[in-house]
């Protein structure tokens, strides 16, 4: 025998230990294949099946989903995404109330007369009064 064939009695045993590893991971491997095809067929069984049922009797798409745990997360990632856009909408609508409140103040509060329109019974003519300003004391 030559000297590269000579190798240590543990360094035999761990390869022939991995060996069988390997193939009882590729045993597992293929029994978990095997049984997520037939749950894969069931499941397009079902759909078909629900195809062909009335309308009373139909179920919607996302009552088949086994994933529940996922479904859900999904979920909380709507409603987080939904509770960032309320956020953002009431924010907007406070600047936009303060921009309003503003505006009102420096123009409609400083009227002795607001301008208003009275529009005609018979016919279409509109008639506008005029807006008078509050005037100040050095005015």
């Amino acid at each position: 025998m030559m000297q590269a064939d000579i190798r240590p009695y543990r360094e035999i045993l761990e390869e022939e230990f991995h060996r069988q590893q390997l193939s009882k991971k590729e045993r597992y491997k293929e029994e978990v294949m095997q049984e997520l095809k037939v749950i894969k067929n069931k499941l397009h069984d079902l759909l078909a099946e629900n195809e062909k049922v009335t309308e009373i009797e139909r179920l919607e798409r996302d009552d088949f989903v086994i994933d529940v745990e996922r479904g859900e997360q999904i979920n909380q990632e709507g409603e987080q995404i939904c509770e960032e856009i309320r956020k953002e909408a009431d924010k907007t609508t406070l600047k936009l109330e303060l921009l309003k409140e503003r505006v009102q103040q420096s123009t409609w509060d400083k009227m002795e007369v607001q301008n208003k329109a009275v529009r005609s019974i018979k016919g279409d003519m509109l008639v506008f009064n005029y807006g008078i300003r509050k005037r100040n004391a050095e005015e």
